[in-house]
């Protein structure tokens, strides 16, 4: 299932950084580097080919029958700019479609305008299209949500918080299902439906926030005994940033789904006209487009979330601080831009190790935002600069060393001296290769 797709190509990809030593969180820049190689492809040619020919038919019915235009705008919808958002939108247009081909209205439509058996066969061809866009899409969703809830419950000590998270994310589950449940109840409608599912999909990236900051019901929880990563509290409480890693996946990924978005709002349209139009030919060519259009909108789905399973959600949520420290070292992530942040945890250290050539210089720049910690910089078994402790400062403390031969060099910010208390720092580490090394390269 596509669902299993996003957990193994991801997930896995993930499990494997989390072996290790020293990770943090991926940035923005980070993405950015991953994804440069990955060319997205092309939206399908014959969902393009069918929305043009949906749209002509839409555009002839309301010219000859101008009350329709008035229709057309009452459906006409706005893609967002989220992609879970526009996910959830995307299932909200083939469900209003679905919902239009209720059997006695589509018998009414077929015995005024004279319609033979093949108007059932479409109207059944189309509906089966619009359910099962709907269901790959909740399944890649669901997919999704159990791969980030997953990653927070590997990360969380084996104690009785994480029972309790397990807890509180079960019982917010259940609470969710049961207001979608009492809100179908009391007679509400498809978008009141979808517009419920995407304000609880953000209260759970909202109560992700609060774990990460340890507030709420989460302070007790993180605070009562020390040793919750503090990887992934950094990791999570960012969730939400406007300008975080999610939002270089958007840039990214997102166009191909506006597209389909745009199309399934073009088929809900054609079919809403289609059971309104007086002319029986415009109603058949309606219907007939739209079932054409829904079809190809289930292959370009199909073919989408495939590829983002493959390759956006391949992307490592984790790396080693060497790793992106090497990438920025290389003019990728934070080589120019914003200090890289990181955590020292209590009674721990934060270590960037870099290979380097002979003759590079490595130029380093970090503060500490809170209390102080200790920093050193080691080349094979030579002490560069010795330990010594800094204080939290507004002002950077900033070094270089020349490597003289090839080697490597560690860059080590000391928390080991503290029991109880972790740190932060933002920090930023350049290398300088000589031209030599730069044109083999």
């Amino acid at each position: 299932s596509i669902a299993a797709c996003v957990f193994a190509c991801s997930f896995n990809r993930s499990k494997i950084a989390m072996g290790k030593d020293g990770l943090v969180p991926i940035t923005r820049e980070f993405l950015r580097t991953y994804y440069a190689p990955y060319n997205v492809p092309a939206t399908l040619p014959a969902l393009l080919e069918d929305q043009q020919k949906t749209q002509a038919a839409i555009d002839t019915a309301v010219g000859a029958q101008a009350v329709l235009g008035k229709v057309v705008q009452n459906t006409k919808r706005e893609c967002p700019k989220k992609i879970e958002e526009t996910l959830f939108r995307c299932r909200e247009q083939c469900e209003l479609a679905d919902e239009q081909l209720e059997p006695m209205r589509v018998e009414a439509v077929k015995l005024a305008g004279n319609h033979g058996e093949e108007f059932d066969s479409t109207v059944s061809a189309l509906k089966k299209a619009l359910a099962d866009i709907v269901a790959r899409i909740e399944s890649f969703q669901q997919g999704n949500n159990d791969r980030v809830r997953k990653i927070v419950q590997d990360f969380m000590p084996k104690d009785f918080r994480a029972t309790m998270v397990a807890y509180q994310h079960e019982k917010g589950e259940k609470a969710a299902k049961a207001a979608v449940d009492k809100l179908k109840a009391k007679g509400g409608t498809i978008s009141d439906k979808y517009n419920l599912l995407w304000d609880q999909q953000m209260a759970r990236r909202e109560k992700l926030a609060m774990l990460g900051k340890a507030k709420g019901v989460w302070k007790a929880i993180i605070k009562m005994i020390a040793g919750v990563p503090s990887v992934l509290l950094n990791f999570i409480k960012t969730i939400n940033d406007e300008q975080g890693p999610i939002e270089e996946m958007r840039a990214k990924f997102a166009p191909n789904l506006y597209t389909v978005m745009g199309a399934l709002n073009t088929c809900n349209i054609a079919v809403t006209l289609s059971l309104q139009a007086s002319d029986s030919a415009q109603a058949a060519e309606l219907l007939n487009s739209a079932n054409a259009l829904a079809a190809s909108g289930l292959k370009e789905v199909d073919a989408y979330l495939v590829y983002l399973a493959d390759v956006m959600y391949s992307a490592p949520w984790f790396v080693t601080a060497s790793e992106l420290a090497s990438q920025a070292a290389s003019g990728g992530s934070g080589a120019s831009g914003d200090l890289l942040k990181a955590s020292v945890d209590a009674g721990k250290s934060f270590d960037i190790s870099l290979d380097v050539a002979a003759g590079s210089t490595v130029q380093w720049q970090f503060k500490v935002i809170d209390k102080d910690v200790g920093f050193e910089v080691l080349f094979g078994s030579s002490v560069v600069v010795e330990n010594q402790r800094h204080q939290a400062s507004a002002e950077l403390s900033e070094g270089d060393f020349v490597c003289k031969e090839a080697g490597t060099i560690q860059l080590r910010w000391d928390n080991t001296y503290s029991f109880m208390t972790g740190k932060e720092i933002e920090y930023r580490v350049l290398v300088e290769e000589p031209e030599s090394a730069s044109a083999e390269q």
